[in-house]
């Protein structure tokens, strides 16, 4: 009998324990398309960060775009704790449209309508098509993109 309760408490604690862990857990995707003037802007840089920070351990969804200017980027937050899921995620593009040296990065923030419960996103938020030959508001410049 006392062999059988241990069982049921072990089982019960790794059962509440995944369930916290998916319930915790928060996703998004985002996808648009990239244009530098009228050319598709390739090799762009896209980070999705948990919230407006430069850590990249922060950092949920990375991509670059192809060779048509599309991209399509998606991540979960699965591997921080509960405490941590909550997210205001923000989109960073980093670029070299206009710009040979260094890079130039435009940063979005990605309305809260758009993260999903759970490691599945439910809705993407698209951005539809930038021209990033025209500046952007926050615009920055960097001379390199860390941890590429």
């Amino acid at each position: 009998m006392m062999k059988w309760l241990i069982v049921a408490f072990f089982i019960v604690n790794v059962a509440a324990s995944t369930y916290d862990d998916n319930v915790a857990t928060r996703s998004i995707k985002i996808e648009g398309i990239l244009k530098c003037s009228k050319e598709p802007l390739v090799g762009a840089v896209i980070r999705v960060f948990k919230n407006n920070t430069e850590d990249l351990g922060q950092v949920i969804a990375t991509g670059k775009t192809d060779s048509t200017g599309k991209f399509s980027v998606e991540g979960d937050t699965a591997r921080f704790s509960a405490a941590e899921s909550e997210i205001e995620p923000f989109l960073r593009i980093y670029h070299q449209c206009e710009e040979k040296k260094s890079y130039k990065r435009v940063q979005l923030q990605v309305p809260k309508d758009f993260v999903s419960l759970g490691k599945m996103p439910r809705r993407t938020y698209n951005i539809g098509l930038l021209n990033l030959e025209l500046g952007y508001p926050g615009q920055t410049t960097v001379k390199t993109v860390e941890g590429l």
